[in-house]
């Protein structure tokens, strides 16, 4: 079996026990305390005592309205010493209520700690000794007044102990249900843990999947064209063989590149898109008649973050290439008011949104838009280009 250890709890540190629970404890072991107090025979030693114990059981029930399992330490200790002042006072009557004082002792672990509950144990018990020894007179002639044929009594002997095993037994179940309770707890956190674990493995996985798909997939396919074109091409027309070997490997040392920045991102906790994206579009074909003008002004970004837009926007610039028979590309990208605005401009062919909603990759780039809880939108017209437009939420770090 191995034992768990006692942490000491902080004030930043959730309580094992929420308070509506340690409260209706409290309740529940002051009904039994009056229970048992009566079969015991208590309430019939004196009118006198009959009134201390009610007034002690009426105390401990206001107590139990201010239990401080969160505040600052100065609340708790002043609960703690007023509730032990309680027992010193209770042993200075010759009055004992052993089911609030040891249900005290476990919930000053809840409130201070483990440690701070072992130093008030030892307080408390050295003032309780104390009390009940100066009180010993009082006792002896209490016992003297009543007489001594009473705790000889058979049935008062019955009755003491039918209670002190009530008592004992309950609180020392209700307590182990408490501890099967937190165990219990305690292994569904574990659980629940190792379930996140998993699910984030996965979704490393898939995330690392995606980013080979779409950084090397268009990449290896067009240079599996060009290589084909060469192969063709090779004893007949040696000035195209060789434009296309050229640019066969321009697109390998785009697919290095890609490997390279997505190991770098993998690496790295942040990412700095705008120089990112400064490479990407100096390395796009120059043979390629397109100008694209960047406005870019975004902050470091986490990694995870910055690589999903990395994509999108890849993915964005990589249809204009191929669809939109665009000249002139405007690339944006802002951070206002704890959000981040990209948008991605054309003056190409455009299309019909209607008839092309999951087409051009555009659901790739909206199932990344949603990973990051964000809003992507698409603005297009045949014949007026075409507007990505991609909203992020992203609180700054001093908000």
């Amino acid at each position: 079996m191995q034992f768990l250890p006692c942490n000491m709890p902080t004030s930043s540190d959730p309580p094992i026990l929420s308070r509506r629970t340690i409260q209706r404890i409290d309740w529940l072991l002051l009904l039994m305390s009056l229970l048992l107090g009566w079969i015991g025979g208590s309430y019939t030693l004196s009118a006198q005592i009959s009134q201390q114990i009610l007034f002690f059981h009426g105390v401990f029930f206001l107590l139990s309205w201010i239990i401080p399992l969160k505040g600052p330490y100065w609340h708790k200790w002043t609960f703690v010493c007023l509730n032990s002042l309680v027992f010193t006072v209770l042993a200075g009557l010759s009055l004992t209520l052993p089911l609030q004082m040891y249900w005290f002792i476990a919930k000053t672990c809840f409130i201070l700690g483990c440690q701070n509950a072992i130093k008030t144990v030892v307080v408390l018990g050295s003032t309780y000794l104390v009390a009940s020894h100066w009180s010993r007179p009082r006792l002896l002639a209490r016992v003297a007044e009543i007489g001594i044929d009473r705790w000889l009594d058979p049935n008062y002997i019955f009755f003491n102990q039918l209670a002190f095993y009530v008592g004992a037994s309950s609180f020392t179940l209700l307590f182990a249900l408490l501890v099967i309770a937190e165990q219990k707890s305690r292994l569904k956190a574990e659980a629940l843990t190792k379930q996140v674990e998993t699910l984030a493995a996965t979704l490393e996985r898939t995330r690392i999947a995606r980013n080979i798909h779409d950084s090397l997939g268009h990449s290896l396919t067009t240079l599996d064209v060009h290589l084909e074109l060469a192969q063709r091409l090779y004893h007949q027309d040696s000035i195209q063989t060789e434009q296309s070997l050229q640019t066969a490997k321009q697109l390998a040392q785009q697919c290095l590149t890609e490997v390279r920045r997505s190991v770098q991102t993998i690496r790295e906790e942040t990412l700095n898109l705008n120089e990112q994206i400064a490479t990407l579009t100096n390395s796009i074909d120059p043979n390629h008649s397109l100008t694209i003008q960047l406005d870019l002004d975004l902050p470091p970004l986490p990694s995870q973050i910055g690589h999903q837009l990395y994509c999108i926007l890849q993915e964005g610039l990589t249809n204009v290439q191929k669809h939109a028979e665009a000249s002139n590309v405007i690339l944006t990208g802002k951070y206002d008011t704890g959000k981040i605005r990209i948008e991605l401009h054309d003056d190409g062919i455009g299309f019909n949104r209607h008839n092309h909603q999951s087409g051009y990759g555009h659901r790739g780039m909206y199932e990344r838009t949603q990973i990051l809880g964000g809003v992507f939108t698409i603005q297009s017209y045949p014949g007026e280009g075409t507007t990505l437009q991609i909203v992020i939420p992203y609180p700054s770090e001093s908000s």
